[in-house]
């Protein structure tokens, strides 16, 4: 579903709004805790899924915050590949690159599918 919506969104997002979802990377990178990690974390998404103007973002939205609920503490300096996947995410969107901005989204998503869901086939 996030595949998806970035995809969409990168059809209509604008330089500002590039720059915003920057700065809300920039955030993430530069807290010093949890919290203030997931917090940015959790902006970037949701805003993703406003940009891509879907009527399904709203069931997206449900979903991710749900599933934020179940999110464990990691350590700080285990987040690298995920702002790095954000950066990646944001260029394709500036790009105008909807298939590689799907093509990132889905890697970064399967990584929370690998380390979060164990009863999952591998």
């Amino acid at each position: 579903m996030e595949s998806a919506l970035v995809a969409a969104a990168a059809l209509r997002v604008s330089a500002s709004e590039c720059d915003e979802l920057e700065r809300i990377v920039d955030a993430a990178e530069r807290a010093t805790t949890w919290a203030e990690f997931h917090s940015a974390d959790r902006h970037f998404h949701r805003r993703c899924a406003e940009l891509s103007g879907l009527v399904e973002a709203t069931s997206y939205q449900t979903t991710y915050e749900m599933l934020a609920r179940y999110f464990l503490p990691y350590p700080l300096d285990r987040l690298g590949g995920s702002h790095q996947e954000h950066r990646a995410i944001v260029d394709a969107l500036r790009a105008a690159d909807g298939s590689r901005a799907a093509a990132i989204s889905r890697n970064h998503v399967g990584s929370l599918r690998r380390d979060m869901f164990m009863a999952l086939p591998r």
